[in-house]
């Protein structure tokens, strides 16, 4: 089920995780359009890095507001702090992936 959060972006559905307290670095890969796209921000795990990045300004400026429409991030396999999430560009339908690696505790 997917529903609007406050800023009106679609998300997915919130997954249940332990660290919802405490702020983490993350780095967010991003590939888009041919191009790759690195940043980093300040979350509570996964999920709220990868909407943190979509809401950045620097995503704002180079690709508009709301630009994206994301699912949730997937934890990949035998790997430590990695994730996966793939979405949509609002204005292009064009796919966008993000790999979002949980980089230290803050």
């Amino acid at each position: 089920m997917r529903k609007s959060d406050p800023q009106g972006m679609r998300v997915a559905d919130r997954p249940v995780t332990e660290n919802q307290g405490t702020s983490s670095f993350f780095t967010v890969v991003a590939e888009y359009m041919g191009g790759t796209y690195i940043s980093q921000v300040h979350a509570r795990d996964a999920y709220d890095a990868a909407n943190r990045w979509a809401r950045s300004a620097s995503v704002r400026r180079r690709f508009g507001g709301r630009a994206f429409e994301l699912g949730c991030p997937v934890a990949i396999k035998r790997a430590k702090n990695v994730w996966c999430v793939t979405g949509l560009g609002r204005a292009t339908e064009k796919l966008v992936l993000l790999n979002i690696v949980k980089t230290s505790d803050d």
